[in-house]
């Protein structure tokens, strides 16, 4: 073999050891990798990988219909089967009934408009222009902000499917009360105390999915079992239809917590997005570098 053929194959072997390393690390790194031409569940949809989790986003729905924890647990589990084991779930479901930002539908538009390795920004819209709002995908959570509506109230729900499948006795959830509960075992109708937050779980995993409001509201807040998945709403009625939330901007996150203790996970999301003793968010300015 010539010295340039030797040279040649060490340099497409050095190459493709880069690639390896870089494609096998860059979670390790913190980084937010995205894959725009994806499907799930029959739509087109955006794929986005962090080291925490795996968000699949349909596009013309403008919301989830899939969220994985590192294990590859869907949380959400949104498909084509009839009601609750499928068409009903999803995240952030907010409109009703015209179901905008509800997986399965196609009635929204969303673009990407930024696109980083700190950060991931999708902007949806209804048809009719009349709803936006947006997501910022970081390497630990994501932050919803609805930013505009047409004046009538609206909700967020996490319908879905605690560590892969819903059981309602070995799913669970607690509050930042402390307080923790069965998931077959519904939360009255309230308006959570300040910070508003929820997490969910399965005995199975040492890890929890937590929905969390950034500012608190005097709208009623509620939790009930449906069949196949969780119903947790900010902002709404038991058991339907009313909806209590019409502030914009108003901002919410998701994300995984590798831990089930309820003082570790009220310590970490007072941290990340709470003010010391509050329950307002903490402004965060965005640099275009991040």
């Amino acid at each position: 073999m010539s010295l340039l053929k030797r040279f040649q194959k060490a340099r497409r072997k050095c190459a493709a050891t880069l690639l390896t390393l870089s494609t096998s690390s860059y979670l390790t790194f913190g980084q937010v990798v995205l894959f725009e031409n994806e499907q799930d569940e029959g739509q087109a949809a955006y794929k986005i990988e962090t080291p925490t989790a795996t968000y699949y986003f349909q596009t013309e729905a403008g919301a989830f219909s899939s969220i994985l924890d590192k294990d590859g647990n869907d949380w959400v589990s949104f498909n084509r089967n009839a009601g609750p084991w499928g068409m009903y779930r999803g995240l952030p479901n907010l409109v009703h009934p015209e179901n905008y930002f509800h997986p399965g539908y196609k009635n929204c538009q969303s673009e990407v408009v930024h696109n980083s390795r700190r950060r991931v920004t999708i902007a949806s819209a209804s048809l009719n222009g009349k709803w936006k709002c947006t997501w910022d995908i970081y390497p630990t959570h994501a932050t919803l902000t609805v930013t505009q509506t047409d004046r009538r109230p609206y909700w967020l729900l996490y319908e879905g499917t605690p560590g892969g499948t819903f059981s309602e006795s070995d799913d669970y959830y607690f509050l930042a009360d402390g307080s923790k509960h069965p998931c077959s075992e519904p939360m009255e109708q309230r308006a959570l105390s300040s910070p508003e937050w929820v997490c969910f779980g399965d005995k199975s995993f040492n890890r929890v999915f937590y929905i969390a409001h950034h500012e608190a509201d005097d709208a009623p807040d509620q939790y009930y079992p449906m069949n196949g998945m969780t119903v947790w709403g900010f902002g709404r009625n038991y058991r339907c239809c009313e909806k209590f939330m019409v502030k914009t901007p108003n901002v919410f996150s998701v994300g995984f917590i590798e831990n089930t203790d309820a003082a570790v996970v009220r310590k970490k999301l007072r941290k990340e997005f709470y003010k010391s003793g509050g329950g307002k968010s903490k402004v965060v300015q965005l640099s275009e570098n991040h």
